[in-house]
């Protein structure tokens, strides 16, 4: 809630915030989905949906599409080239996650977006993404 008051990530519950025009304005690194791959500077970033309806959490029934207006929103920021804030929650799966709670860890350019089949079985949308500038925090 508190990076949501603060205008930092408008989508409480969403991973992805932004729109298909202007392309993605933030995202949650938070581990959500077993193909994530968290390196710190760069990282590869699973779009969001395939759950069943109305659940944000538990296993992935159905494939992912760009057709999802947040999943479609990421993808354009490959087009757009604007930067997307990161935002990095606290999880044990990254040595690049904050101790606990959110931290702030900048722009990050989308330099790729593409399907393949995930961990899962079934399609998932994946992202490439790198920071703007080598200043990220320390856990």
């Amino acid at each position: 809630q508190e990076i949501s008051d603060c205008g930092v990530h408008p989508g409480i519950i969403a991973g992805i915030f932004g729109d298909k025009n202007n392309g993605a304005y933030s995202i949650i690194l938070a581990e959500g989905y077993p193909d994530d791959e968290d390196n710190g500077y760069t990282f590869i970033y699973t779009g969001c949906g395939g759950r069943e309806t109305g659940k944000r959490l538990g296993p992935q029934v159905i494939d992912q599409s760009f057709e999802n207006p947040r999943n479609l929103s990421l993808k354009m920021s490959t087009v757009t080239r604007n930067p997307v804030r990161v935002i990095r929650k606290a999880t044990p799966k990254s040595d690049w996650a904050p101790a606990e709670g959110f931290r702030y860890d900048g722009l990050y350019y989308v330099d790729d977006a593409w399907m393949e089949t995930g961990a899962s079985g079934l399609m998932v949308c994946r992202y490439r993404l790198r920071v703007r500038a080598l200043r990220i925090a320390p856990a």
